[in-house]
């Protein structure tokens, strides 16, 4: 008799024993959840507001890009020359437009994207520090010769692209920002416009 009950008390003792286990690991589960919840919910965040000021700087950069663009036209137009002058090769291969690269008498604000800008990557001017002044700080440029020597590559490309849809009347001008992100994939946004001729006469 007397081992019958020390047998059930070994029993209970075990039973208690495993519900304490299954205890812990539930409440152990449950503030695991409590911490990784607010954690992912504020990394989607902080994801989701990075992307937003990249799109937002992205628009920013394809609007000067456009405004470049129609500036090139409108020297061709008053120059007398073809309205599209200087755009040749941007038809079927991506350039970069920049308005440090163009100067009043001469119309060299297209490059080639090619080695020498790093495929039309943008570079703003390094830190302030040693020999590098404050000067030209938020500018985003081609030119190299612009930043004397201090300047950083943004991970930033802007690739542009000028087909004539209809000759001496209408073109189409596609810009692209790829942007490199830490850890991600590149984004790219594109965007488009048309340039139109103003001083082309219709017949008739």
């Amino acid at each position: 008799m007397k081992e019958i009950f020390k047998n059930k008390k070994k029993v209970g003792h075990n039973f208690f024993f495993g519900f304490m286990i299954a205890e812990t690991i539930i409440a152990t589960a449950i503030i695991l959840l409590s911490i990784i919840g607010p954690i992912s919910a504020a990394r989607t965040g902080l994801s989701v507001a990075s992307d937003t000021r990249d799109y937002s700087q992205s628009i920013y950069l394809a609007e000067e890009a456009m405004e470049i663009v129609r500036e090139i036209r409108d020297r061709n137009v008053f120059a007398g020359s073809n309205w599209l002058n200087s755009f040749g090769s941007c038809s079927s291969a991506d350039c970069g437009v920049d308005i440090y690269n163009d100067t009043v008498n001469n119309l060299s604000g297209v490059v080639a994207c090619d080695g020498s800008n790093q495929y039309c990557e943008l570079a703003t001017k390094a830190p302030s520090g040693g020999s590098c002044s404050a000067n030209f700080n938020g500018i985003y440029s081609h030119n190299l010769s612009l930043f004397s020597g201090c300047y950083v590559y943004t991970g930033i490309k802007r690739k542009v692209r000028v087909q004539e849809l209809i000759s001496d009347v209408e073109a189409k001008v596609t810009v692209t920002i790829t942007r490199s992100r830490l850890g991600m994939p590149s984004a790219s946004y594109v965007f488009e416009g048309y340039l139109f001729n103003w001083k082309h006469q219709p017949n008739g």
